[in-house]
């Protein structure tokens, strides 16, 4: 954390060692046990084969390897409708995540609430959650090729699952759209076109743990947004070349309206104020490094800018134009098959629409973009055929200078959200999936305008589930 404005070290740090020590030994045994049954029922049963999806229907830039889980289950049904392939996959999740001090969100976790006493806060506030919201439909389509586009493939994806804030009760979640796009492909000249919702171009990865929010706000840049892309691939050997530009929606993650809260009326969107597109672009190399050929090592590099308006002056210095820069770097290294690094680290400023900054992407009381860094890193290790394990680590690091400094839990700046974590993986075969993540998460506070100290809030989060896909 820097602290360009003198301020001191906070009062609490990591947890005491002891329960950290307790916690970890009980995790452990935990994945001791179930990766022994797990052994003890695979030596009954022969191995699942793993499938891949279809070629025509994978967008030229893959989706993230955490989100792709579901797609391991075997047999998937494909149905003939008119002209084009139908390919229905998925699969059915239930969590239980118990938190031992109160998140900003029990169900959206993004940081740890401030735990100081001038805030009213309690120390080690817990809380417990059960949810279906993981559970997940997709629907492919892959149309027959068009010989008047010269040989173009079209291909689609709709994909929804129930992770929506927009519901009252746990009881009554309702659908989300993750992606819903159209592409075509051509296949000889390995470039393709898409339009529709699909990840923004920045950052590829995900780490293991935390499937509810990937660690966003917490290290891990990169949302789902509208857009139109450019992508053009190529394959030579066992080495790769990939470039994409896409062009999104500014705010279709964040919903930045500066001017819309009283007693400014303006009720527009910033992004969508300014008339201009985000633009994101990014290229990569690739290479085998096995030559059983499953773990590509990959090296990208990749750019972010966007622009927003108001109608009103914002802020003493009176801004109307803002404006929102990013560069990032993102690596796999397999160091061997069965153990491989992933990384992701950025820069720049006014990054809440791409998950950086702690959700903070302009100071509306001085009118001016806060910059952030970032990143994670994250070792996962398979230690036998149906069992891996991931340790890793996450930090979203503003500028202190740069966030408000406000005196409540809602207007209070946030100057640093890292996380340490352990995530386990069972495969139980067949498309089933049992999971057990641990998380220490620690979250710290600006000064007030008066000085008075704002604090940190730490917390750990355990989540449990099992998923059954198809």
């Amino acid at each position: 954390m820097r602290t360009r404005s003198g301020i001191g070290s906070p009062s609490r740090g990591i947890p005491d060692p002891a329960a950290v020590n307790g916690l970890m030994n009980a995790f452990g045994s935990a994945a001791l046990v179930l990766a022994l049954a797990a052994a003890a029922a695979a030596q009954d049963a022969p191995p699942p084969k793993p499938q891949e999806p279809p070629v025509a229907f994978r967008p030229v830039e893959e989706a993230k390897p955490a989100e792709t889980a579901g797609e391991k289950a075997p047999g998937p049904a494909v149905l003939v409708v008119g002209p084009a392939k139908v390919t229905l996959y998925g699969f059915l999740r239930g969590d239980v995540e118990y938190d031992d001090s109160r998140m900003d969100n029990a169900v959206f976790p993004q940081w740890v609430l401030t735990e100081a006493r001038s805030t009213g806060a309690r120390l080690n506030d817990e809380d417990l959650i059960f949810h279906p919201r993981l559970s997940r439909l997709g629907v492919k389509v892959e149309g027959k090729p068009l010989t008047d586009l010269f040989g173009a493939i079209p291909t689609g994806l709709l994909e929804i699952d129930f992770y929506n804030a927009n519901v009252s009760t746990e009881s009554r979640a309702v659908p989300r759209i993750r992606h819903a796009f159209a592409q075509i492909e051509w296949p000889d000249f390995e470039t393709s076109v898409l339009f529709g919702q699909f990840w923004q171009n920045l950052s590829p990865l995900f780490p293991l743990v935390n499937s509810d929010l990937v660690m966003w706000n917490a290290g891990n840049a990169g949302d789902r947004a509208p857009q139109a892309r450019l992508t053009w691939k190529t394959l030579r050997g066992s080495f790769g070349v990939s470039t994409a530009v896409a062009w999104l929606l500014t705010g279709a993650v964040d919903q930045k309206n500066l001017d819309g809260v009283a007693p400014l009326t303006d009720s527009q969107p910033d992004g969508q104020a300014s008339g201009r597109p985000s633009v994101e672009g990014r290229v990569a190399v690739s290479w085998m490094p096995w030559p059983d050929k499953k773990k590509a090592a990959e090296l990208g590099v990749a750019y972010h800018e966007g622009w927003e308006r108001t109608r009103f002056p914002i802020g003493t210095r009176g801004e109307r134009h803002f404006r929102s820069e990013a560069v990032a770097v993102d690596l796999v290294v397999p160091f061997t098959p069965g153990i491989f690094l992933r990384a992701e680290a950025w820069a720049g400023r006014n990054l809440s629409d791409i998950r950086g900054g702690i959700g903070q992407g302009v100071n509306a009381t001085t009118g001016r973009e806060i910059t952030a860094r970032g990143g994670w890193a994250e070792l996962e290790v398979r230690t036998f055929s149906f069992h891996r394990i991931g340790l890793g680590a996450t930090v979203d690091d503003p500028e202190n200078d740069e966030v408000p400094t406000g005196a409540t839990q809602a207007t209070a700046g946030r100057t640093l959200n890292r996380t340490a974590y352990v995530a386990n993986r069972l495969d139980l075969g067949k498309g089933v999936e049992f999971g057990a993540d641990w998380i220490w998460w620690n979250t710290r506070y600006h000064r007030t305008a008066a000085g008075a100290r704002m604090g940190q809030g730490t917390a750990n989060r355990v989540d449990v589930y099992l998923m059954v896909g198809f």
